[in-house]
């Protein structure tokens, strides 16, 4: 691969050791595009010069030849991302807040600068990352703007624009296509404090998550053979993953002062076969007819061969049968699907890690084994147990990985314990079977209900206190009567005369307050109500009553 390392290019192996630097008459590279056919690195960067873009030849031997300005600097846009198609000698960049993708046609041999054309101009659009399928003669783009995030395709020519991923989006970056019979499409999706890596077929099916990590921004993504890399303007390093399954690894740093903002896979593998053997078949030409894979009867139609159908055995039972990779084969006439380590179901549409790692575990299959690499501070067999639990029951912890239930085991003798018989002599806790919250609340809820039900037998089994009554008989020549007493006499019963009020009496009033200050108190004029009255004598029998 190569990375920009300030004004420096250094190519490294997949064990990330420098084997070759190159120098640039830049102050720092920013973009990559590689030219396989023949071997040109295009770069686009800050420079002195009025260029913004830049193509260096390099060897086999790792040597290069001085730069060669290709694109004059516009000062309108800022290039973000870079891509080329050795087919029409094009080259394509994004150019973000500028919300347009560019292209330029390029000829080896001419001296002077190439003259750039606009292919998509957007309105609210932010165009970051830029790849190209040679194959399908396919652009492929990501659109940043966190609004309404897109990725997107149209032909080279800038026709039929499509959205092929718009959901669960949030800022997507770089972008890049793996090389081979299967090809897919990756891309970084910022997403705060973590990001991630996905791909999809370049239809935007098939959609998978690859990686999952926190506390990076990376910048640009490559793929060299079946390793994946993409810089990390953060830490500064180029971190990689193999077979796009384990946990990610750091792979290259530097002490310089340059920026690792680029970087690019310069890795050819593919063998070009200049014959035409592979893509030529066998065709019977009878009188009869024309068979493709199969023989012509007597009669003229077609005996197809294992795994053919059709009037000339032109169709085959095998085609797009299977997916994710799965190899198909003919069985008795029948097509079977042999899926890769990762896949099931009868034409490999399952995916067994779809799912199954939480809190952002990365999914492995090993010898058919599915487990799941968990991130710092997570255990257990999906990733669901967090180790701070333990801090809930003991101050001090040791944790312990269980895959059965979350354990841990407390340092300090004095906190809560639970001899663990499974777990031999140790003293541990086991959070699947602590409940001592629960008990301790139900034992209060009893304490109260108890309290209640004794409160609540001493209050009815209280008796009424006796009422008193006492009857008097009042002549009323002896007294002023009342204004509102109508009749010569009145009865009255008093209960207690030192709860009664002025407005209480029946017949009698107070003698009137004469203006001035009273001396009398409420209590005293109480007192005094029933005074002059004549009580008329009777036997204590017919007084008193109860």
């Amino acid at each position: 691969i190569a990375v920009s390392n300030g004004n420096l290019v250094e190519l490294l192996n997949s064990n990330g050791e420098v084997i070759a630097t190159l120098g640039l008459e830049l102050t720092h590279a920013t973009a990559f595009a590689y030219d396989s056919v023949h071997t040109d690195l295009y770069i686009s960067g800050v420079s002195p010069k009025n260029v913004s873009i830049f193509r260096k030849h390099i060897t086999k031997q790792g040597g290069s030849f001085p730069l060669q300005p290709i694109v004059a600097r516009s000062t309108q846009y800022y290039i973000q991302s870079l891509a080329y198609d050795p087919v029409t000698f094009t080259l394509f960049w994004t150019t973000g807040p500028g919300r347009t993708i560019m292209n330029a046609n390029l000829n080896e041999n001419k001296t002077e600068l190439a003259k750039e054309s606009v292919l998509h101009k957007f309105v609210d659009e932010l165009p970051y990352g830029i790849a190209i399928d040679t194959c399908s003669r396919t652009l492929f783009w990501t659109n940043c703007n966190i609004g309404k995030p897109t990725i997107e395709r149209s032909s080279l020519e800038g026709k039929e624009r499509i959205v092929i991923v718009e959901k669960e989006l949030f800022k997507p970056m770089a972008v890049t296509i793996s090389k081979g019979s299967d090809r897919y499409l990756y891309w970084v999706d910022e997403k705060g404090y973590y990001f991630t890596i996905e791909r999809c077929a370049l239809d935007g099916s098939q959609r998978q998550k690859i990686i999952r990590s926190e506390h990076q921004q990376p910048s640009s993504l490559a793929i060299a053979g079946k390793r994946l890399y993409w810089t990390d303007t953060v830490a500064n390093s180029v971190w990689s993953v193999f077979n796009y399954s384990a946990a990610p690894l750091k792979n290259y740093s530097t002490d310089q002062n340059g920026i690792l903002k680029a970087v690019i896979s310069i890795y050819e593998d593919i063998a070009v076969d200049n014959t035409c053997d592979n893509f030529l078949f066998k065709v019977v030409n009878v009188s009869g007819g024309i068979c493709l894979n199969g023989a012509v009867t007597q009669t003229g139609s077609c005996l197809c061969d294992a795994g053919f159908t059709g009037v000339n055995c032109e169709t085959s039972l095998c085609h797009n049968l299977c997916f994710n990779g799965g190899e198909c084969t003919i069985n008795s006439s029948t097509p079977t699907c042999n899926c890769s380590h990762s896949f099931a179901g009868d034409r490999c549409e399952i995916d067994l890690c779809n799912n199954k790692c939480l809190n952002g575990g990365h999914c492995a299959v090993s010898a058919g084994v599915i487990e799941c690499i968990c991130l710092e501070g997570f255990m257990g067999d999906r990733c669901q147990f967090t180790s701070t639990l333990c801090s809930h029951f003991c101050n001090q912890v040791t944790h312990l990985n269980r895959s059965e239930a979350l354990q841990c085991r407390c340092l300090n003798p004095g906190a809560m314990v639970e001899e663990n018989a499974t777990m031999g002599n140790g003293r541990f806790i086991s959070f699947r079977y602590k409940k001592w919250p629960v008990w301790s609340l139900g034992a209060v809820c009893l304490i109260l209900l108890t309290v209640c039900l004794v409160l609540s037998v001493i209050v009815f089994k209280q008796k009424g206190r006796p009422r008193l009554v006492r009857r008097y008989q009042v002549n009323a020549n002896s007294v002023k009567t009342s204004a509102r007493s109508t009749s010569g006499d009145c009865e009255i019963a008093i209960e207690n005369c030192c709860n009664m009020n002025i407005c209480d009496t029946p017949c009698y009033e107070p003698e009137f307050r004469a203006p001035g200050k009273n001396t009398t108190s409420k209590k005293e004029e109480k007192c005094g109500l029933l005074s002059n009255m004549d009580v008329q004598p009777a036997d204590a029998a017919s007084n008193d009553l109860f």
